[in-house]
């Protein structure tokens, strides 16, 4: 019995084989209590049927299939040739099998009328217009959304080709979020318009301009001062280079060994150039060439000139750049001006949200905020903006008709907007356009059923496709239009496109 997906069956097979004589003969076989085919095809050899024996009954009962029908074969013959004999509920497959015909029975599921039954379509049929919000996140130094400027932009769409990617042509709208110009009465920045000289660091201030709650740091930098010696080592000459490195904004700094004693361990060194931009807390390494084990540390100049400046708190309410008050008054010359607002990159977060309110069908959450503290994240108080892009409601789905809630009138069912069928024609389960609901004016759609194997002429003729295609419509000036189409090509079968105006 080759399945092609797990199942749970209880088998008993009765066969009565009558000889060409006048007597009759009985093969029977009890097969296992349980068949697992851990979704691989699983063959059972249940009984042997003589030469030239009629199969005149048999059947099989079978429980616990995960879906309402099934599309393998069933119980299948093997043997040499079967085609020189007379087929009487039977039918020989592609593969030249003996197969019991399907008139409804192998695949019928009687259970579904108890229960809670929820049924979907297999992601093998595909349909449209898609029903999936997909999206693109992505960002530009130069988006025309944004006349030219910065900004992070999401595209999103439908996904008609059920691929779970945007494709071009299923792009609906493009959000837009510009870098934008805030915090225009709070004091953003500092610049340094007059570094002076003799500073020590320390803190800033701000005077005037309407507003309140500024505060500040301004760092100091200066030359290298001297150069102690904490270990002379041994080996070095008075010629040997003095080499001063450091990974900082100083530069210009030189030095040269002064004197050494008669082991060549260094006693003194000279600052020739005490250079300009370096900073007490900067590493500043000194060695010096040729010699071994010297120990030597730089020391900068304790006042200098103004390097940086920071905003600690940027104050609130300022109508006009205040004045910039500097702690240490025993500098000289220093200036300071203070600039209000600044532009700031956009942060977006885009999170699930589930059926409700804000998307019926499920969707997105799209949250967005200028990033004012400039931490690179979007922290509760930032968020600006709330947008929702929301799944669509399924166009197609799959339904046993009992859970439309509809009067029930022979094969008709009543429902609000109109009648639709009361069970499926065969079967329990059929495909329709959203099940219980009036599908809206102007939709367009259509169901692409997989791709099937078809017997060849050598073991059936007369092969054919059918299906009932039921619609109600809620005014004698609406449209509605059927197409059905077939695709010989890699593609699935093409079986119906409706639209209604």
């Amino acid at each position: 019995m080759p399945s092609e997906r797990a199942r749970l069956a209880i088998a008993m097979t009765l066969l009565m084989v009558l000889s060409p004589v006048s007597y009759a003969g009985v093969s029977n076989w009890s097969g296992p209590s349980m068949i697992n085919s851990d979704g691989t095809p699983t063959v059972v050899d249940g009984f042997t049927v003589p030469t030239n024996a009629t199969v005149m009954d048999g059947w099989v009962h079978v429980t616990n299939s995960p879906l309402p029908s099934s599309s393998d074969s069933g119980i299948v013959w093997d043997e040499d040739s079967f085609g020189s004999g007379n087929m009487f509920g039977v039918e020989m497959n592609d593969d030249g099998d003996l197969v019991l015909k399907d008139d409804g029975t192998r695949s019928n599921v009687s259970t579904f009328d108890v229960g809670e039954i929820e049924v979907t379509l297999n992601s093998d049929y595909t349909y449209s217009p898609g029903w999936r919000r997909v999206f693109v996140k992505s960002s530009s130094t130069n988006l025309s959304g944004c006349s030219g400027s910065a900004g992070d932009y999401i595209q999103h769409g439908l996904d008609n080709n059920f691929n779970q990617v945007l494709d071009s042509d299923e792009l609906i709208d493009t959000l837009v979020f510009c870098e934008s110009f805030a915090n225009d009465d709070v004091i953003t920045s500092l610049s340094i318009d007059d570094s002076g000289t003799g500073y020590s660091a320390g803190n800033l201030s701000a005077t005037g301009g309407g507003g309140s709650g500024f505060s500040g740091t301004y760092a100091v930098s200066s030359g290298i001062e001297s150069i102690t010696i904490n270990n002379g080592g041994s080996g070095f000459d008075t010629t040997d280079q003095v080499q001063i490195q450091c990974q900082c904004d100083g530069t210009g700094a030189q030095a040269s060994v002064g004197s050494v004693d008669s082991s060549g361990a260094i006693t003194s060194i000279n600052i020739d150039s005490a250079g300009s931009g370096y900073q007490s807390t900067d590493v500043i390494a000194v060695g010096v060439a040729n010699g071994t084990g010297e120990s030597l540390t730089a020391n900068v100049y304790s006042t200098g000139v103004i390097h940086s400046a920071i905003v600690t708190d940027g104050g609130s309410n300022y109508t006009s750049s205040p004045t910039i008050v500097i702690s240490d008054t025993n500098g000289a010359d220093g200036d300071i001006s203070a600039v209000l607002g600044d532009y700031y990159e956009y942060e977006v977060d885009i999170l699930p949200e589930s059926s409700g309110a804000n998307c019926t069908h499920s969707g997105f959450k799209v949250l967005a905020g200028l990033d004012l503290n400039e931490n690179r994240n979007l922290d509760s108080t930032e968020i600006s903006e709330t947008v929702f892009i929301c799944h669509e409601s399924k166009l197609w789905r799959a339904t046993t008709f009992l859970d439309l809630n509809g009067t029930i009138y022979g094969e008709e069912q009543t429902l609000a907007h109109g009648i639709v069928p009361s069970s499926s024609p065969q079967g329990l389960v059929s495909a329709g356009t959203m099940p219980g609901e009036p599908v809206p004016a102007g939709t367009f759609g259509h169901l692409v059923v997989p791709a099937q194997t078809v017997p060849n002429n050598q073991y059936i003729s007369a092969y054919y496709l059918t299906f009932d295609h039921w619609y109600h419509l809620d005014s004698t000036t609406s449209g509605e239009g059927m197409e059905l189409g077939l695709n010989t090509g890699s593609s699935p079968t093409q079986i119906g496109e409706i639209g209604r105006t």
